[in-house]
């Protein structure tokens, strides 16, 4: 649940980020951003990483650890959900595609020196200062309990150890 409310909270700050630069919230409106948003697009990726339980991030760890559980008890069922790792592979990926990868819609321009190049279209920036600074806290989170998961299972262990009766 930990990594769940981390990765969630940077796809929030994400789609915010995207909006306020694109005013559209249809994909297909969208398209190419990566090259003016690479910040944005590192973020979305490794939120999305992290959502389909990619090793190194702490969805891996996490979805390892309810997966091992389950299957001891429901090993049928642990089956069945697994194909759920599947489907967030296929939506995430291609929204990451369709948003960040595709062709540049022409309707968005880079900012340069305060000027647009024309009138009618749409300015857009990488991510403020600020921006920055709160997406890379949750990436780093989201990568540190990836790659030592032990912090935050020993904190889990404590907790319910007296629950389990060990």
């Amino acid at each position: 649940m930990f990594s769940h409310g981390v990765m969630t909270g940077l796809f929030f700050a994400l789609v915010g980020c995207v909006y306020w630069r694109t005013h559209t919230r249809m994909l297909k409106e969208m398209g190419g951003l990566a090259r003016l948003t690479p910040f944005l697009a590192v973020a979305f990726a490794i939120a999305g990483l992290t959502s389909l339980g990619l090793p190194g991030l702490s969805g891996f760890v996490a979805e390892v650890l309810v997966f091992l559980g389950a299957f001891r008890s429901f090993p049928i069922l642990t089956i069945i959900a697994g194909t759920g790792i599947v489907i967030t592979a296929i939506y995430v990926l291609r929204v990451l595609q369709k948003i960040f990868f595709s062709t540049l819609n022409p309707k968005f321009v880079a900012v340069a020196n305060g000027q647009v190049e024309n009138s009618s279209s749409i300015p857009i920036r990488d991510a403020t200062l600020i921006e920055k600074i709160a997406l890379s806290i949750l990436m780093l989170v989201l990568i540190l309990f990836g790659l030592w998961p032990s912090f935050i299972v020993d904190v889990i262990r404590l907790g319910i150890s007296g629950v389990l009766g060990g």
